[in-house]
């Protein structure tokens, strides 16, 4: 008896651990605030802070941000805009003592997935990426790290990221794969 129900057992356990991992349809919106995809410094050690970062939630309303930043919210809504992004977010990480150890996190939500993916052609596509550039293999979404240097690019529905760090060459794939954990968990149905 035990040796029937074992199957059944471990099947329904690889069910579950498909469910609780899988990421979301690559047609995935994500609608909530870009401030949420933020991580917690903390996920590079204690020593770890935030930095200033400009986190744009409506590329159209620059009057919602403090007066010294609103020719910058400006400026990007000139350039992102026509291309589909509609909020934006810089997510910077440094160790106080120690300016040679700064992640930064740039997070760019589109207004449709096919935006993100025309931008992804684009970006990651063109003739000859394959010097700047190789895919992440397994991950379950589009990514690609450079070949010139600690940087990774993620695609996932209509957000698009990047992350980069100075100095560890392994800081900006923590950092990255927390925003990624969050973005996957928000944009998975209720």
């Amino acid at each position: 008896m035990k040796t029937k129900a074992f199957p059944l057992y471990a099947a329904a356990l690889s069910f579950v651990a498909c469910i609780v991992t899988a990421e979301p349809p690559r047609d995935a919106e994500y609608r909530g605030a870009v401030k949420e995809l933020k991580p917690l410094p903390s996920v590079l050690g204690d020593q770890w802070v935030s930095a200033f970062g400009l986190v744009i939630e409506d590329l159209n309303d620059a009057e919602s941000h403090p007066v010294g930043e609103r020719a910058a919210v400006q400026a990007l809504k000139a350039q992102l805009e026509p291309v589909g992004v509609r909020k934006a977010a810089d997510f910077s990480f440094r160790v106080p003592d120690d300016p040679s150890q700064f992640v930064t996190l740039r997070v760019f939500v589109f207004d449709a997935p096919e935006s993100c993916a025309k931008w992804w052609d684009k970006k990651y596509r063109h003739d000859g990426w394959e010097k700047f550039y190789k895919p992440v293999e397994g991950v379950g979404y589009l990514a690609v790290d450079s070949t010139e240097s600690p940087k990774r690019a993620v695609a996932i529905g209509n957000v698009w990221m990047t992350c980069h760090s100075l100095k560890n060459p392994r800081d900006h794939l923590e950092i990255m794969n927390a925003c990624v954990e969050k973005l996957v968990a928000a944009m998975k149905p209720k």
